[in-house]
């Protein structure tokens, strides 16, 4: 049951994002060939997550570094993931300082994690 409220919610706005009137709306779900084809249609700016990722990985490199950390991180680095992402998973302190606890280099984190900055950098851009 979820599912469908979810589709019907994505129909429901895409017809509202395309102006369409509540008397028009069988209609317009009829000429877009129905409710499920109206759920999987993207919109003309859609970015996939891999998509965004990618964009923000390209310019990682101009953003400023914020921090340099070595200590006890220098026992995990390994030669063969020089110049890869990697996720830092840290704790912010009462201090203001943070406590690194985790560093993974899977790639369904690095890719949420870059995904998650395109977010937020575009909202900061707005």
């Amino acid at each position: 049951m979820q599912g469908r409220l979810s589709t019907y919610s994505i129909v429901l706005r895409a017809a509202q994002d395309a102006g369409v009137t509540p008397g028009a709306l069988s209609s317009w779900i009829e000429q877009k060939g129905g409710i499920q084809e109206v759920k999987l249609s993207r919109s003309a700016t859609y970015k996939s997550p891999k998509q965004k990722a990618e964009e923000v990985k390209s310019s990682l490199t101009s953003l400023p570094t914020l921090a340099i950390a070595k200590q006890r991180l220098a026992e995990l680095a390994d030669a063969e993931f020089v110049g890869t992402e990697c996720v830092l998973l840290a704790e912010q302190q009462a201090d203001g300082s943070f406590h690194i606890k985790a560093l993974t280099r899977s790639g369904t984190a690095v890719n949420a994690a870059l995904t998650a900055l395109y977010s937020e950098l575009q909202k900061a851009a707005a």
